[in-house]
């Protein structure tokens, strides 16, 4: 079973991590919103402003029990996917995405380091590499012109597709 979802529906992944675990061998594509080590430092940091309002207003005093503790245990991540023990996922967060917060050197290295575990996953510096379309922002690639676009002489759908077959390349980190 293949779970996949883009910014809002990526963070939905991480929510339902826990039925998602449910299904062996379940498949996750997270498109532009990955929560690396460095961008949930910062979040665990917010203690008021609209993240905490959402969730609030989505689950009162509901909150999955996989995300008790802080709103961002529940976004799309490493550890979050690890604790559920969902071992095939393929990240996206690209450089230059108005979400991801904290040091850039240190976001980048840390998304490196997913994808690295992962075996799998996506993520470049749309702006320092120009890519058209993706100027200042870099938020939604599975859902565009750019899934197809060839970086490096791959595709997003054809690394998602290698990773989905078993063979081929299966990741690109371009930063």
């Amino acid at each position: 079973m293949i779970f996949a979802g883009y910014s809002a529906g990526a963070i939905g992944l991480g929510f339902n991590s826990d039925l998602i675990a449910q299904y062996k061998n379940s498949k996750v594509i997270a498109d532009s919103f990955w929560l690396d080590k460095e961008s949930r430092k910062v979040r665990m940091g917010w203690t008021k402003g609209p993240w905490i309002e959402i969730s609030e207003f989505l689950f009162a005093d509901n909150m999955p029990k996989h995300c008790k503790g802080h709103w961002s245990a529940c976004f799309p991540q490493r550890s979050k996917f690890k604790s559920m023990k969902i071992k095939h996922v393929f990240p996206i967060w690209n450089i230059g995405d108005r979400y991801i917060k904290g040091d850039d050197v240190k976001v980048k290295k840390s998304i490196a380091s997913d994808i690295k575990y992962y075996d799998a996953g996506f993520s470049v510096d749309a702006e320092r590499l120009q890519v058209k379309g993706f100027e200042h922002w870099g938020h939604v690639i599975t859902a565009n012109k750019h899934y197809d676009q060839k970086f490096d002489g791959v595709s997003v759908k054809m690394l998602i597709e290698n990773r989905l077959s078993g063979d081929g390349q299966t990741t690109l980190v371009k930063h």
